[in-house]
């Protein structure tokens, strides 16, 4: 039997090798040396390594600005989303939001690689458009600039921003934390994004709160059709060939079909609707999606273009979620990057435990709670205490709630019972975290030298297995991706989401949730 002085030695070694992989020269992380850290005893997900191919070979072309994420999420796959049995409606052999006016003007990014931004403030826009009939133009270049300094590989030779790339996830993470904010206020300008200051002044007016992986296969066609019909257009990555025209895999009728695709994908862009009667080119099938591409107008159909179904190895399929950014909000975190890996205790179960200790710097009310997860079906407990030091013992419990996340992604919990605060007062988000079928159920931030370096805080993170004591994992080099937004006086808000798929696009209602919080 191991006793408990030995499974917490287990979980400091484990942790400890998660943290020598993470600040490991790029260049000298093989897949030895990860191998190694999967067989010990703490199971650590491994680095993608896609990602690390990226990074340790010269710039690939043609390159649009969709980088590899550093997570491995092949997994995926096999873990499909379990949903509640309902009754199944047909969707249309086609459809398209532009018919519908859900859809904003085509953006030039051109001639940087800002896909990443492009591509998502395009689902973001349109998912405001189809919820409130508002339209907005969001400003890709505050996105960019405002992304957090901890990515230093954006403000570093010889790409800098405007050819560095990003991914969807780090995208949402910057619209979590700032809130989308108008192109009116800090305009797209390649001369300057290299350089240019995150403007702070500008006011934002939608926050993310969700961000939903509907697919990461170009074979789950049914699944994008849901997300697309039930909650407006999604942002989407495929490889596109050629770094100019004539494209490659380009056929008349701007039919975009590469078969057989298993390049990394290159590009970020957003899918508005479907056609199931477009026939595939040299007779390959039918069906396609409708592209809004970022390169302006004289791309393809006036911005637009179709993909083929099971194409060009699409995949990074997100939905996302938003509110009104409310400025009587703060977001309390230490993730700066944010997610970059996942774990699990020395055990190696689909179970763990973390926890993020704040101070609340105003009279306010705990009102939500945060979290990214790392596969779909997560199950979460919450718990609430006012200690500022798990490994002395949790005691005062103030609230506790449990629930279930489908897809893999980045929740806001609205707490059933939210907590008073005052000034000063310290606080715990405990979270346990369970993902059936994946053993690495805990979002963790750390460090990957020249690339992203966040500041590792001590004292703040801490992890346990059931019935084990808290290590904090802030000397090891790590911090989790657990967050808390306090609110500081009586608001009534409306937050836009629709994950149950019931409604019909055509007499759209979204489900609005309105918050009552009490003066603390």
């Amino acid at each position: 039997m191991i006793s408990n002085r030995d499974k917490k030695l287990k979980i400091i070694c484990s942790l400890v090798i998660l943290v020598a992989i993470a600040v490991m020269p790029l260049a000298g992380i093989s897949n030895s040396s990860t191998q190694a850290a999967e067989t010990s005893q703490f199971r650590v997900a491994l680095i993608n390594p896609d990602f690390l191919e990226f990074w340790e070979k010269p710039r690939p072309e043609p390159f649009y600005g969709k980088l590899p994420p550093p997570m491995d999420l092949s997994y995926l796959e096999y873990i499909p989303v379990e949903r509640a049995k309902a009754p199944q409606q047909s969707l249309p052999s086609a459809f398209d939001w532009r018919t519908q006016g859900k859809v904003t003007p085509v953006r030039d990014q051109n001639p940087c690689g800002t896909c990443w931004a492009h591509g998502t403030l395009a689902a973001v826009e349109s998912k405001v458009l189809v919820g409130e009939n508002t339209e907005y133009d969001f400003s890709e270049q505050n996105l960019v600039c405002c992304t957090d300094p901890a990515w230093v590989y954006l403000l570093s030779p010889p790409d800098y921003r405007c050819n560095a790339g990003g991914f969807s996830w780090l995208a949402a993470d910057t619209l979590t934390k700032k809130g989308a904010r108008l192109e009116a206020c800090q305009p797209y300008n390649t001369n300057t994004i290299n350089t240019e200051a995150c403007d702070d002044s500008c006011t934002s007016i939608k926050r993310i709160t969700g961000y939903r992986l509907i697919a990461n296969s170009p074979d789950m066609t049914n699944e994008v059709k849901n997300a697309i019909y039930y909650n407006g257009p999604v942002s989407m990555a495929y490889c596109m060939d050629g770094v100019g025209p004539p494209y490659p895999h380009m056929y008349p009728g701007n039919i975009y079909y590469w078969p057989g695709c298993i390049l990394n994908t290159n590009h970020l862009v957003s899918i508005v609707g479907w056609d199931d009667t477009i026939a595939h080119p040299g007779g390959g099938g039918y069906g396609a999606w409708i592209v809004k591409n970022s390169w302006g107008t004289g791309f393809g159909d006036n911005g637009y273009f179709y993909l083929c179904y099971g194409s060009a190895n699409m995949d990074d399929v997100v939905s996302y979620r938003y509110e009104d950014y409310d400025p009587n909000e703060v977001l309390y975190y230490w993730d700066e990057a944010p997610i970059l890996g996942s774990g699990s205790g020395a055990e190696g179960d689909d179970s763990l435990w973390g926890a993020n200790v704040f101070t609340s710097e105003q009279n306010s009310s705990l009102s939500k709670v945060e979290f990214w997860t790392t596969s779909n079906n997560a199950q979460y407990e919450i718990y609430i205490y006012l200690d500022d030091n798990p490994s002395d013992g949790l005691q005062n419990l103030a609230t506790s709630q449990t629930g279930t996340c489908q897809e893999m992604g980045y929740y806001s919990i609205p707490l059933d019972s939210p907590v008073p605060l005052t000034n000063g007062q310290p606080f715990t988000v405990a979270v346990k975290m369970t993902t059936p079928g994946y053993n690495y159920p805990m979002p963790v931030e750390f460090e990957f030298p020249g690339l992203c370096e966040p500041p590792i805080q001590i004292g703040v993170s801490f992890a346990r297995e059931d019935g084990e004591e808290w290590i904090d994992i802030g000397p090891l080099g790590g911090n989790f991706c657990l967050r808390a937004i306090v609110t500081s006086q009586a608001a009534a808000k409306t937050i836009y989401v629709d994950d149950d798929f019931t409604d019909d696009p055509a007499n759209h209602k979204w489900d609005t949730i309105q918050e009552g919080i009490d003066d603390a």
